[in-house]
């Protein structure tokens, strides 16, 4: 079978990455030609999410829909054509109806609530120019849809009858717990994106108070927030970088994910999460979305909604390494029997047989 993918991001983009290319070998290994295409190419993506270059980003976006629009007439030479959450970044959608038009076997896949309006921050000026409107749309087309979460797949099985829910999978072999503990500190650590750095200010009365109280006993490292600063909260940032993400997070003794609580966090699929339980750790997070499927308040984890809430779960974490250790072999456990690459690749694999089938 020849497959497709179309994404707006590369390799770089978390959602491509752990959604489309950690499946590829896989894939390639059942006997398919897989093919990815993204509407970013990595310095476009990498210039996209800077502050200001409204004309380099225009040029930018322009060039993506160039090359999608050559791409068009090669899309009919593959079996199934696979769209990760939208075609353009920009646009009423006309990219996305050409598309479904020149596929053969249309599947659409998302792990985001992307039929919300969102704009990243670096972005705004950019708001005007996105549709919501071209998602159920899409979906319409389609003659499947695979959903990140239970939200996800309820949205989409209003305009698709054939919707699977496939959780966002970690790579069991490679995210893992570290050998030993180097750190005398116990490190409270979160791990994300400039677009989910601001959710952090959740959990800074709560930092601050503990840091207060344990002083240097304890560590906060923030990986990966952008400009993202704390206010009079002592805390070690660092840049995200693809080689360095499994060292971070086995960094870790807790790790933390705050989130309000709207529809566009409900819409997302708790992979932080499922990060932090691949490398053996505890999880303190808000109960928001897929992270009540995730977290099983008490065993791997905990759910923290108030700053008194959060201020206790952490005091408990890091007044107990045996409630640590506890916690974090609970979570990787998990993560083993219910969200491995192997048993996602596997479910993926038949749900596009079964599409090409019909």
């Amino acid at each position: 079978m020849k497959i497709i993918f179309i994404s707006p991001y590369p390799r770089a983009g978390g959602s491509s990455r752990f959604r489309i290319y950690q499946y590829v070998p896989f894939l390639q290994a059942n006997g398919h030609e897989v093919f990815v295409h993204p509407f970013l190419n990595d310095a476009g993506y990498q210039t996209m999410y800077l502050p200001g270059r409204i004309v380099q980003k225009i040029f930018i976006v322009l060039s993506g829909m160039w090359r999608t629009l050559r791409l068009l007439p090669k899309i009919k030479n593959y079996d199934v054509c696979i769209v990760h959450r939208e075609v353009a970044l920009a646009g009423p959608g006309v990219l996305e109806w050409l598309v479904a038009k020149f596929s053969r076997n249309l599947v659409y896949d998302f792990d985001d609530a992307v039929f919300e309006p969102h704009v990243s921050s670096a972005n705004r000026v950019f708001a005007v120019l996105k549709s919501t409107q071209k998602i159920p749309h899409l979906i319409s087309r389609c003659h499947a849809v695979i959903a990140g979460n239970s939200y996800l797949e309820d949205f989409a099985r209003q305009y698709c009858a054939k919707t699977f829910q496939l959780p966002t999978p970690v790579d069991v072999k490679r995210f893992v717990p570290r050998l030993s503990k180097t750190n005398i500190s116990i490190i409270i650590g979160w791990i994300g994106s400039h677009s989910t750095s601001p959710y952090l200010t959740i959990v800074a009365e709560a930092l601050k108070n503990l840091q207060t109280e344990f002083g240097r006993h304890i560590g906060i490292e923030i990986v990966g927030a952008g400009n993202f600063r704390f206010e009079k909260l002592e805390a070690n940032y660092r840049t995200w970088v693809l080689e360095k993400e499994v060292s971070d997070l086995q960094g870790f003794d807790i790790g933390i994910m705050p989130m309000p609580d709207n529809r566009w966090t409900r819409g997302k699929c708790g992979f932080k999460a499922l990060q932090y339980m691949s490398v053996g750790i505890p999880v303190v997070c808000s109960p928001v979305g897929m992270n009540r499927d995730i977290v099983a308040h008490g065993e791997n984890g905990f759910w923290a909604e108030t700053s008194m809430e959060w201020q206790q779960a952490l005091h408990m974490l890091i007044s107990d390494a045996e409630l640590r250790k506890r916690m974090g072999e609970n979570g990787r456990r998990l993560a083993e029997e219910r969200f491995s690459l192997e048993q996602c690749a596997d479910r993926l694999n038949r749900i596009l047989l079964g599409v090409t089938h019909d």
